[in-house]
């Protein structure tokens, strides 16, 4: 189990507020997809941006800053999605050059390896795409 090791890509920041999409695909579910094709351990997930949301409506001036903060938290539409792939051994390099859309950044501060301990984060999203591979 050691050797049970993770990488992170996030979206990066969009400041309307909505999901980054190219070419009518979204670039986490797209590489996702990619992934799950090439039989590789993959999950995504929905994290709550710290940044408020801005539109064409002011959204500000009707509610109140604790208001604000809650409804960005819990919005879908005000959170990016990161993509976690789990291996097992040496990191492909090669493979994810060619299964993950360039828009997504890696994560180096929680990428990582079973060795430095498995935090619950990693644990919890490891064990959603075992599940989603069984179900497959």
């Amino acid at each position: 189990m050691c050797g049970i090791r993770w990488i992170v890509y996030r979206e990066s920041e969009c400041p309307s507020g909505t999901a980054k999409v190219q070419n009518g695909q979204d670039a986490v579910l797209a590489s996702y997809a990619k992934c799950l094709e090439a039989d590789l351990l993959a999950v995504w997930r929905r994290v709550p941006k710290k940044a408020l949301l801005t539109s064409n409506i002011d959204i500000n001036a009707r509610l109140s800053a604790a208001e604000t903060a809650s409804f960005d938290e819990k919005n879908p539409v005000s959170q990016r999605k990161e993509l976690w792939i789990f291996w097992y051994g040496d990191k492909p390099d090669d493979v994810f050059k060619r299964l993950v859309s360039p828009e997504l950044k890696e994560v180096t501060d929680i990428s990582g390896t079973w060795e430095n301990a498995l935090p619950y984060e990693a644990r919890t999203l490891l064990y959603k795409a075992l599940n989603n591979l069984i179900e497959r």
